[in-house]
């Protein structure tokens, strides 16, 4: 999967502009995404450490949609 270009590479953005994107691109944060989010800030994990986790977690997302998993 080819990685597109980010204009907002870098960005930091709080919690809130956060939902308040979300939220205007039609996808709004579901109870998991909230419990994620919870417990990074809970463990502590700095922003290197929560794009690493999501990398991973869109990696194996978009592994299982180009395989045909539900």
């Amino acid at each position: 999967m080819k990685k597109r270009d980010n204009k907002y590479a870098g960005a930091r953005f709080s919690e809130d502009e956060i939902r308040k994107l979300q939220e205007l691109e039609g996808n709004p944060f579901t109870p998991e995404d909230e419990a994620m989010f919870a417990m990074f800030d809970r463990e502590g994990w700095t922003p290197e450490q929560r794009i690493a986790y999501l990398d991973k977690v869109f990696s194996k997302i978009a592994e299982a949609s180009s395989r045909g998993d539900q």
